[in-house]
């Protein structure tokens, strides 16, 4: 009776820590809010849609406004093994997060490669649904933040530096916070000013799921199969490990259908497959083996 009593607590009243979501899984979306002096918070949409290589690495779209008139590709971002979530700019990239940091561990510039913060604890906070995710308080060293503690939450980002680094706290004028996040539709986090927490729609269904690639390892050819319902008219890009256009070209691929792609002239090695239709792109690799 005692051994079923402890089971029921531990269900009821102490929620675990669950799997490790990532800030790059598809479906993410945050409001942002803004301060302007004049209209005090206004919040904007972003959501994560669709990827691009950018020197053999796959970063991840952020849209703002995605759907509307107004729609902007905002920021290119990923996530490594380690944790780690970097911002492309240009052909480089800076760190802006490190969920994988514990009390005490330094975060280094990507500006001057010095170390500018630090880890002072680590937590977790419940969202709406009940999960737990890891929270982390970082601290600037030798720089000013004069907008309050910043807390990094895993698998969303800042409460102060949406898609920005902590060092630019100290230098950016105005105020910006995250208001609310969400995935797949599902509220997880705010709102904290306001009430605006509604959700963008998708501009387009065009997502990895929509095709398979196989076989994979490859030999001498591999074949693209649409998934959907729906036609497509798709251009496809192949490229190699050092991010070396070696294919480009277009089809139309009927619902089921499949393409076969030629690889006998390529060398053994890994490659990456960029599918696009209507500017929404997904990046598949590929493996020859010969």
């Amino acid at each position: 009776m005692k051994k079923l009593l402890l089971i029921l607590f531990s269900i009821f009243f102490c929620p675990a820590l669950t799997h490790s979501q990532n800030i790059t899984d598809e479906g993410n979306q945050w409001r942002i809010a803004h301060f302007d002096f004049a209209q005090g918070f206004l919040t904007t949409p972003y959501k994560l849609q669709g990827d691009t290589l950018i020197n053999t690495k796959i970063y991840k779209k952020i849209f703002s406004d995605l759907g509307t008139p107004n729609q902007q590709l905002n920021y290119l971002i990923r996530e490594d093994s380690d944790k780690k979530v970097f911002l492309a700019e240009g052909l480089s990239e800076r760190l802006i997060y490190d969920f994988g940091a514990e009390v005490g561990d330094t975060i280094i510039s990507s500006y001057n490669d010095t170390i500018f913060a630090m880890i002072e604890s680590v937590d977790s906070i419940m969202l709406l649904d009940g999960s737990m995710r890891k929270r982390q308080k970082v601290v600037s060293i030798n720089f000013l933040n004069v907008l309050g503690d910043e807390y990094w939450i895993e698998g969303i980002g800042g409460g102060l530096t949406a898609f920005r680094d902590i060092f630019e706290l100290s230098i950016i004028d105005g105020d910006t916070r995250l208001n609310c996040f969400s995935n797949n539709s599902e509220l997880l986090f705010g709102p904290i000013v306001g009430n605006e927490c509604d959700l963008l729609a998708s501009n387009d269904n065009f997502q990895s799921s929509s095709f398979s690639i196989f076989p994979n390892p490859a030999q001498n050819s591999f074949f693209i199969k649409n998934e959907n319902q729906e036609n497509y008219f798709i251009e496809y890009e192949l490229t190699d490990f050092q991010g070396i256009t070696v294919l480009k070209n277009n089809a139309s691929i009927n619902s089921k259908q499949t393409i076969e792609i030629s690889t006998a002239q390529f060398p053994s090695g890994i490659y990456f497959l960029t599918l696009e239709k209507n500017n929404a792109f997904t990046v598949k690799k590929i493996l020859i083996q010969k």
